[in-house]
């Protein structure tokens, strides 16, 4: 009886906000951070540092200052957080300023190796999320939240 009720609640809940697609997102990202973030964790990682190792994967030689516009978060967590993974010899940055005072960063080979073993991981949670989807509602799911991440917000 009490999944009934909590079912319906969560029903009667996304009814008043089904057109509030931030509210949508924020609820979305509660429900997946946790099992993220536990999956992480066993690699001795977070999801901001993930992240970050992710960025780097794609376009190496990043600054501090993009790594931070494409995570969010201020320029100096960016240098607390690479400072971080180039202790522990996942991220190599430059000893070379390029433009003003920017420090390009890469992932090591070890950095590679764990970011791959990070989004294996991970993996398993978006298997998770997704159960009932079928690869159609994937891909398409997929394309939205990428079109909605490029949208410019006001």
């Amino acid at each position: 009886m009490a999944n009934r009720d909590n079912s319906s609640r969560e029903t009667q809940s996304l009814s008043r906000h089904e057109t509030s697609v931030c509210h949508l997102l924020y609820v979305t990202l509660a429900h997946v951070r946790g099992p993220a973030e536990a999956e992480l964790r066993r690699l001795e990682l977070t999801l901001p540092q993930f992240s970050c190792m992710s960025n780097l994967s794609t376009a190496p030689g990043l600054s501090g200052a993009d790594l931070a516009r494409k995570a969010s978060v201020s320029p100096q967590a960016m240098d607390r957080l690479l400072a971080g993974l180039h202790s522990r010899g996942l991220v190599m940055r430059s000893l070379r300023r390029t433009f003003g005072h920017t420090l390009p960063a890469t992932l090591t080979d070890r950095g590679e190796e764990l970011l791959r073993k990070a989004e294996s991981a991970l993996r398993t949670v978006d298997d998770c999320v997704m159960l009932g989807l079928s690869a159609r509602e994937v891909d398409q799911l997929a394309r939205l939240l990428a079109a909605v991440r490029t949208a410019t917000v006001p």
